[in-house]
C-alpha cells in the first residue's frame, strides 16, 4: 500500500509539475473561459485598444442593415489602431475592475474603453447571482497564480467552488420618488401581465429610477478600475451607454431624466476627481436608435445608427486625447 501511494504521490506531482510548466510556457492552452483567454490577446504588443463590453456592443435591430458590433465599426473608423473586444452578455463594472487590474500591471501604452450600463446598478442585475461570473471570477484573480491558475479547470469541473453564491443587497438603495412602489406593485400584479403601459413603467422604475449612495459596489468597482491605471501608461475611456429616455420621459415624465442624471451626475463626478476621461452618452439618442423594440421591454440596445454614433463619439475621444498628449 505504502509502495502504491508513494507512485500515486510522485504521478500526481508530475502532472502538478507538467500544468505548471504549461502555465510558463503556454498559458493559453489551459482551459479558462473565452474572455479570459481574450484578455491575453489584448495584452500582446499589437493591440492598441482593449474594449470591455456586454451585450450593448453587439445586439442589432431587426431592420439594421449594418449587422456590425460597436467594436468592429470602431475598428472601420480608425483602422490604424488594433482593438481587442472582451464582451460578455450581462458583465458588469465588478469584472472590468478585475481586467482592469491585470491589464494595469502590464504598464503598456493602451486605451481601455470601459462601458457603464446604469441598469447594471438595479437589484435585478447587481444581485443576480449568475451574473456575478464566478468562475470568470476565480480566473481573474488568479490570472498571476502559477499554483492556482492551472488547476482551476479540474477545481471548477469538480465543483470545488460555489459558482452563484448569495449577493448580499447594497445598503441605502432606494426609489427616487415616493408612490413609485404603488406603480411597482400595479406592474407585478399578474391581473395586469397583459397591460403594457403598467409593466413598461415597472420595468422603466425598477431598471433606472432609484438613488444609489458612493458606496454602492458598482460605483465602487468603476472607482478600482480609475485607480488601478493611475499609475500606468494606460489610458481608460468611461462611457454612459445611451438610454432611451425619451421613452422614459413618454411614460414617467421628465422625473425619469431628472432620476437618472442624479445618478449620472455622482459617477460623473467621482470619476472627474480621478481626472480619467469620462463620456455621458446616458441621454444623447432618440428612441430610433435603439433595438429593444425587438424584445418588447426597454433595454440599452442599439441600432445601426446607436452603435456608429458611440463608434464615433469613442473615436473623437481617442483622437482628441492622442492629439494633445503627442
Amino acid at each position: 500500500m505504502k509502495k502504491l501511494l508513494s507512485k500515486l504521490t510522485i504521478y500526481f506531482l508530475i502532472l502538478a509539475g507538467l500544468q505548471i510548466g504549461l502555465y510558463f510556457v503556454f498559458p493559453q492552452y489551459i482551459k479558462a473561459p473565452e474572455e479570459v483567454l481574450s484578455l491575453r490577446k489584448a495584452l500582446s504588443e499589437k493591440t492598441n485598444i482593449i474594449y470591455f463590453g456586454d451585450s450593448t456592443l453587439i445586439t442589432t435591430s431587426a431592420g439594421d442593415t449594418d449587422k456590425r458590433s460597436i467594436d468592429t465599426m470602431l475598428f472601420s473608423i480608425m483602422p490604424q489602431y488594433s482593438i481587442q473586444p472582451i464582451i460578455h452578455s450581462s458583465y458588469h463594472q465588478d469584472l472590468f475592475a478585475k481586467f482592469s487590474s491585470i491589464i494595469a500591471r502590464k504598464n503598456k501604452n493602451k486605451f481601455v474603453i470601459i462601458p457603464i450600463n446604469m441598469r447594471s446598478f438595479a437589484a435585478a442585475w447587481d444581485q443576480n447571482s449568475s451574473y456575478q461570473f464566478r468562475e470568470h471570477v476565480l480566473y481573474l484573480e488568479n490570472y498571476y497564480n502559477p499554483f492556482v491558475y492551472p488547476f482551476l479547470p479540474f477545481l471548477v469541473n469538480f465543483h470545488y467552488f460555489n459558482l452563484y453564491p448569495e449577493v448580499p443587497s447594497n445598503p441605502d438603495v432606494y426609489l427616487c420618488k415616493p408612490g413609485y412602489e404603488n406603480i411597482l406593485k400595479e406592474a407585478n400584479n399578474p391581473a395586469n401581465k397583459n397591460d403594457f403601459d403598467t409593466r413598461m413603467k415597472g420595468f422603466l422604475i425598477d431598471d433606472y429610477l432609484y438613488i444609489f449612495p458612493e458606496n454602492h459596489r458598482k460605483l465602487t468597482s468603476i472607482l478600482s478600475s480609475a485607480d488601478s491605471f493611475k499609475n500606468s501608461d494606460v489610458t481608460p475611456i468611461f462611457y454612459f451607454t445611451p438610454i432611451d429616455f425619451k421613452t422614459g420621459e413618454k411614460y414617467l415624465g421628465k422625473e425619469f431624466t431628472e432620476c437618472l442624471k442624479k445618478n449620472t451626475d455622482l459617477v460623473v463626478s467621482k470619476l472627474k476627481e480621478k481626472n480619467v476621461i469620462v463620456l455621458d452618452l446616458s441621454v444623447s439618442q432618440d428612441s430610433k436608435d435603439f433595438s429593444w423594440q425587438n424584445i418588447g421591454f426597454i433595454n440599452e440596445h442599439l441600432s445601426e445608427s446607436g452603435r456608429m454614433f458611440v463608434a464615433q463619439s469613442l473615436k473623437n475621444a481617442i483622437m482628441s486625447y492622442s492629439n494633445e498628449h503627442n
